[in-house]
């Protein structure tokens, strides 16, 4: 997956808001060159036709329009990808089709009450789409780590129908729900890079 493309946590309105961010200003440099070759294609033989270099300029000023709001390419792109963390938990694998690890307790992962599953939503600007949770738990299945049970206590979870344990401590998987994988990111290059250079 492409990791710089997916942030970490950060505080939302007092709840924590895990988020999956592809950004424009992230994946310019993979758009431009294939902006570069198409005005590039114009100037190759017969395909430059009768574009006069005043019709070329006009054409590249309309790009460059487009490139500075990219809302309804990015609109596209948020529910793609929720349409994708979707399909994550109903395959139970991470955006790059790797199997997760099974729980304890038997039937689907992730998903005893769907809460975490419900809670996605998409959203999006002029350069950027992503999608995010506010659930306060979904930071410890995205990632996986250590959970500690407070002053002292216990943590009581189902590892079996039926059957319980304590713990003071719990080490929880990494279940990579959200993110982009390679065919995704190629994939919103070339939905970026095709609605800038639209020359409609």
């Amino acid at each position: 997956m492409r990791e710089a493309l997916l942030s970490g946590v950060f505080t939302f309105n007092s709840f924590y808001f895990l988020d999956c961010l592809i950004n424009c200003k992230s994946v310019a440099c993979l758009t431009r060159d294939k902006i570069k070759s198409n005005f590039v294609s114009f100037f190759r033989g017969d395909k430059m036709g009768n574009t006069s270099m005043d019709e070329l300029i006009v054409k590249i000023n309309n790009m460059e329009k487009k490139a500075k709001n990219l809302f309804p390419v990015m609109r596209k792109i948020s529910i793609d990808m929720k349409n994708q963390t979707m399909k994550n938990f109903r395959q139970e694998k991470d955006p790059e089709g790797k199997p997760w690890k099974k729980n304890r307790r038997g039937g689907k992962t992730l998903t005893k009450t769907s809460r975490l599953k419900h809670s996605i939503r998409p959203a999006h600007g002029d350069n950027y789409a992503m999608v995010g949770t506010n659930v306060k738990y979904a930071r410890i299945h995205q990632y996986g780590g250590k959970i500690k049970a407070k002053n002292g206590k216990y943590l009581k979870f189902q590892y079996a129908k039926g059957k319980w344990a304590s713990r003071k401590s719990v080490i929880i998987p990494k279940r990579t729900f959200m993110g982009i994988s390679r065919k995704m990111g190629d994939r919103y290059e070339v939905s970026i890079g095709e609605y800038t250079i639209k020359l409609k």
